[in-house]
């Protein structure tokens, strides 16, 4: 009879040090499947996060693309009227910009309503704020079809002619800058290397009517370098430049973190000679 030599099969030492070795090598390869995955998860999250971004910007690009100069006309409540009576009437543009929110006129076509009976013009609004029947924050989107003199009244949600849709919930940043042309004073136009040049871009943070507050003396300044006259009066942008920040969904015990899109400039192709103040007399006789 053969004898069994110790030597022969595993000890117990080594057996589990050999299932200890095969639990770890499984450990690690569940570990890397789990870190791919969420690797995987976050990329497509980022991803759609951005895409959410580009589509935002596409509609409220297509929207301020298709702005057109339009001016509300204040006419003086008398039985006369007569020509003088006519061009007495004060006149402003149906325009309004701030930090959060744009207020203007469009001829793109409507996202909310009967697209089969859409306006051939029609009031947006877009601003950060609540959504007036559901509360929910985010960018909202507010037309309201032009008909008889309510252009840039007051805006009552319940009212069947304003339409509110939500354009993007989870929205943390929303930021409007306006860039407009203003005069070049004239002592540094003197000493500038080209004097044919008279007017020169900046960016603003608004663009109000102003008629129902009183200027600083720096809105006064500016409105003269801007060719503004009178206190109902205001210039259209040449662009708009929109800066959006979403609040990417956390994965797992993760933090939310903000993503923000490259800031975008819409450069408003109508009313482009508008945009640019007009020269004075002295000026255009020279």
């Amino acid at each position: 009879m053969k004898s069994i030599s110790q030597s022969d099969g595993f000890t117990l030492l080594e057996l589990i040090l050999s299932l200890a070795i095969v639990a770890l090598m499984v450990g690690l390869s569940l570990g890397g499947i789990r870190l791919g995955i969420m690797a995987r998860d976050a990329g497509d999250n980022k991803a759609e996060t951005h895409q959410r971004l580009r589509t935002i910007a596409q509609q409220l690009g297509q929207k301020i693309k298709s702005n057109y100069p339009v001016y509300i006309q204040k006419k003086d409540q008398t039985f006369a009227r007569d020509e003088a009576n006519l061009q007495a009437a004060k006149r402003s543009l149906a325009f309004q910009g701030g930090e959060n929110f744009v207020r203007l006129v469009t001829f793109s076509p409507p996202l909310t309503g009967d697209p089969e009976h859409a306006p051939f013009a029609h009031e947006t609004l877009i601003y950060q704020g609540e959504l007036p029947k559901t509360g929910e924050t985010g960018i909202i989107l507010m037309e309201r079809e032009i008909q008889g003199d309510n252009l840039f009244t007051y805006i009552e949600p319940d009212q069947p002619d304003s339409r509110f849709y939500m354009l993007s919930k989870d929205v943390k940043y929303l930021k409007f800058r306006y860039y407009q042309m203003e005069k070049i004073p004239k002592n540094e136009l003197e000493s500038q290397s080209n004097p044919s040049i008279t007017h020169r871009g900046l960016w603003v943070d608004e663009i109000f009517n102003v008629s129902a507050r009183q200027l600083t003396e720096a809105e006064i300044e500016r409105n003269k370098r801007l060719g503004i006259q009178g206190d109902d009066a205001i210039s259209l942008p040449r662009a708009i430049e929109i800066s959006i920040g979403l609040t990417e969904q956390p994965i797992g015990e993760e933090e939310a973190v903000v993503a923000y899109a490259p800031p975008i400039i819409i450069p408003l192709n109508s009313g482009m000679e508008f945009a640019l103040p007009a020269r004075e007399a002295e000026d255009a006789a020279n």
